[in-house]
């Protein structure tokens, strides 16, 4: 629902007030809140996810490429 993403945004703004996150910052994101899988994420793994997730490949997350990682991240498809 539209309130759900609008509250997404609110947290999203508050964690990262200049609008995205650094790579870095996606790493220790990353580890931090999804270290429950049963493999370990390396490093690289961890780079080559943001690439990916960084679909205008200016090496920032903005909050709609972060919110598309969650989606996917909790199999939702990426048309969602």
């Amino acid at each position: 629902p539209e309130e759900e993403i609008q509250d997404w945004y609110e947290r999203f703004i508050n964690c990262y007030p200049v609008g995205y996150l650094s790579r870095r910052e996606f790493l220790s994101y990353f580890k931090r809140f999804h270290h429950q899988s049963n493999a370990r994420s390396t490093d690289t793994m961890i780079k080559q996810l943001f690439q990916l997730l960084d679909i205008n490949h200016d090496k920032h997350l903005n909050f709609d490429e972060f919110f598309l990682f969650h989606l996917l991240i909790n199999q939702g498809s990426s048309e969602d």
